[in-house]
């Protein structure tokens, strides 16, 4: 007696397979090397837009508002902009960018109660633009960013140490990147003597 196959449902296959991704993706450990992206930020913002709307997380109507806002000089990324205005939620937009980069993200259970020692950056400078330090080695600095197409902070982290810079995605609501200590709320005590970068 043979068994029919059973008989799969390729719509609900393609609902489930971005949330299965995703779970994937967050579940990397902090500690394990990673790739260097190449992030082209202009065609990458592109595709995580087409996204969202793709998954209808987004309106088109809330696409318009915010570019309208974007193009008054508001600095980042127009994703971090919807994600600041509530337009899509910031997990949705966190979640659609690693999928289009390639690059994970970073549990909050996982991340390091403080950067590591090594890094001598201005800690107001990390908390001013959410980027966070996580492992130094001989070949790159992990960073945890909310806003992975933003360069401008992390091209400034690799100008100030010499080393490559590899990327994880934080989310600022789970305080992935200020857990606690100086990148968290209490004071700048280490600021002294640590290296300034800063725009202009």
């Amino acid at each position: 007696m043979t068994t029919e196959p059973e008989e799969i449902d390729l719509e609900q296959a393609q609902k489930n397979a971005p949330e299965q991704a995703s779970e994937a993706v967050a579940a990397t450990p902090a500690n394990e090397p990673l790739p260097i992206v190449e992030i082209d930020s202009i065609a990458a913002e592109d595709e995580v837009v087409e996204l969202l709307l793709k998954k209808g997380r987004l309106k088109e109507a809330d696409l318009l508002r915010a570019k309208r806002l974007f193009e008054e000089g508001n600095e980042g990324s127009l994703t971090a902009l919807l994600a600041r205005l509530g337009l899509a939620s910031e997990r949705d937009v966190a979640e659609s960018t690693a999928e289009v980069l390639g690059i994970s993200m970073l549990s909050i259970k996982d991340a390091p109660e403080m950067p590591p020692q090594e890094i001598n950056l201005s800690i107001r400078f990390l908390k001013a633009h959410h980027v966070c330090p996580v492992t130094v080695n001989d070949d790159q600095i992990q960073l945890v960013v909310a806003d992975p197409l933003d360069r401008f902070a992390m091209d400034a982290v690799s100008m100030a140490t010499g080393k490559p810079i590899a990327i994880r995605i934080g989310l600022r609501s789970e305080r992935t990147l200020l857990r606690s200590g100086p990148l968290g709320h209490g004071d700048d005590s280490r600021e002294s003597g640590r290296a300034h970068t800063g725009r202009g």
